[in-house]
């Protein structure tokens, strides 16, 4: 199970000492899970409604997706985005569930043009 978690998080496209550690580290976190926790998060996630949870937000966000995310597939941060009032979606080329650890310079630019300088 763990495996499939880290093949599904990591798009393997990132720099190969970054996508290494960030393996590694996620790896050990899941392995240090206390029994039922994994079991536990996954059914959370299945029941979980990001757009209803949305509705309730009303400040500005920035939802960020990776067209290579198979946990959360862009087409889900669009929607979420557009239950949000001012909210903007941006879709990472390449990336993955994980691109913030994986690749942040993307998630930086993004977050630089939606904060300002």
């Amino acid at each position: 199970m763990i495996e499939m978690i880290l093949q599904w998080s990591f798009t393997g496209d990132a720099e190969p000492s970054a996508r290494k550690h960030a393996l590694e580290v996620a790896r050990t976190k899941l392995e240090a899970s206390l029994p039922g926790v994994l079991a536990d998060d996954l059914r959370a996630c299945n029941t979980y409604d990001p757009v209803a949870r949305g509705a309730g937000i009303s400040c500005p966000v920035l939802v960020i997706g990776g067209s290579r995310d198979l946990m959360t597939p862009g087409e889900a941060g669009r929607r979420l985005a557009e239950g949000i009032a001012g909210s903007e979606f941006a879709l990472v080329e390449g990336g993955g569930h994980n691109t913030l650890a994986e690749d942040p310079e993307p998630i930086a630019r993004l977050l630089e043009g939606f904060l300002g300088p």
